[in-house]
Formats: C-alpha cells, structure tokens, sequence
C-alpha cells in the first residue's frame, strides 16, 4: 500500500512539473470562460496528416505548358523629344533680325521673352548671360521683347526706349542700362520715367531730338 501511494505521488509530482503555466513564457495562456465554451469539443486524441513533399513527389506539382518567344530586342531612344518647338507653339524662329548674342551656329537656342520692369526678367536675362559664357560655342541667346502694360505701367515705354537707342547702335548699352539700374525707375511714375529716359539716352551720345524722334517712329 505504501509502495502505491508513493507511486501515485510521483506521477502527479511529475506531470505537475511537466504542466505548462499560465502566462509562462512560449506557454498559451488560458482562454477566458465564454471563448473556451464556444470552442468545440473533440476527443484529445491528436490527428496528425502527411503533408506532400513536393521536392519528391512530382505528382503534386501543377503542369504548365511554356512557349518560346522571340529574343527581347532593344531600341535606344533620345533623352530630349525630337520635336519641333517652334512650330509646336506657333513661335516664330531665330531670325537676323532678332536680338541676339552668342554662338553663330549654336547647338541650342534660348528665345527669352522678357519686360524690363519685370524683377524676374532681370534675373533670367543675366542667368542667360552667364549660361552663354559657360557654353560660347553651343548656346545662342535671343531676346525678345514682351512688355506688359496692364501689370507693368512703363513696360511698354521701356521697350520703345531700347529699341530706339537701337536706331542708333546703342540698342545693348541702354538694354544693360535698363535692366542694371531697375531699381531706379521702377518706382517712377510713367511721366517721370520718360524724363529719366532722356537723360541715360544723353549719356549714350544720343540726341533728345533724335531719341524722342526714334521713341515715336513706328519702327
């Protein structure tokens, strides 16, 4: 009877300490009462099923038809479109009779449309002028004018005045002029400009008669 007990007690000793815990570490932690009940109940018995070992058993692997194409060929494409701009957005092209400086036959020409009163054309227009020193054999610069009277008041009078001491081959002296000084005349009523305007055209070796002559000719 002794030699029993004891045994009894091993055993229950033994699957105690063989018992996982709750919330032991790699253990499952007991479900709450409402989720084991809706669990179903099934013999304790494990049922363990073979899987297929498909590097073996080719049996098990899909069949699929494959067909040989072509050889995949490749086409080089250029970076830059080969599109024609100018005509694209109806712009007329580079002609002698355009303002421009640079390369005589230029890889790339920049047609810059620009306002003098405007603060960014002043920026663009001496960007442009560094670009073209960096790159005097392939980049053509073209200026052309685009004043803009109903956003700036003395747009319109200032590309008179340059194309006006361009009667007189001083068209980029007051072209600089214009664009180093804007500061100066942008804050000028219209009235006051065109006095300042007669002024820089006399430190040019520009007459008054002849300037206001020019500034009013249709051309």
């Amino acid at each position: 009877m002794k030699i029993l007990i004891v045994i009894v007690s091993l055993t229950a000793l033994l699957l105690s300490s063989c018992s996982p815990k709750a919330g032991a570490p790699g253990t499952n932690t007991p479900l709450p009462a409402a989720t084991a009940a809706s669990l179903p109940t099934e013999s304790p018995m494990a049922t363990v099923t073979a899987e297929p070992d498909l590097a073996t058993d080719s049996t098990t692997l899909p069949t699929i038809a494959f067909t040989a194409g072509a050889p995949a060929t490749c086409q080089l494409s250029p970076v830059i479109p080969s599109i024609d701009t100018f005509s694209e957005f109806n712009v007329p092209s580079s002609s002698e009779t355009d303002r421009a400086y640079g390369a005589a036959t230029p890889k790339i020409t920049i047609l810059s449309y620009c306002n003098f009163q405007n603060p960014a054309c002043k920026s663009l227009v001496f960007n442009l002028a560094d670009l073209q020193q960096q790159y005097q054999e392939e980049v053509r610069i073209v200026l052309r004018q685009y004043p803009q009277p109903d956003v700036y008041d003395k747009s319109l009078l200032a590309a008179y005045a340059v194309e006006a001491a361009g009667l007189e081959n001083r068209y980029w002296q007051m072209h600089n002029l214009l664009y180093s000084r804007q500061s100066e005349w942008t804050s000028l009523t219209p009235i006051n400009f065109a006095e300042w305007l007669v002024e820089q055209a006399g430190t040019l070796d520009i007459s008054r008669a002849q300037w206001e002559a020019n500034v009013a000719s249709e051309v």
